[in-house]
């Protein structure tokens, strides 16, 4: 049962490190975008 949750806990913080990765590379290129066209 301690595994399970362990896993549980790995994978949910996994996709959520990845969805904050996912948001700053979204970010990050907007913002670049922004200062090659002004």
């Amino acid at each position: 049962m301690d595994e399970f949750v362990f896993t549980l806990c790995l994978v949910v913080f996994h996709s959520y490190i990845s969805t904050e990765v996912y948001f700053l590379g979204i970010f990050r290129t907007a913002e670049l975008k922004r200062i090659a066209f002004f």
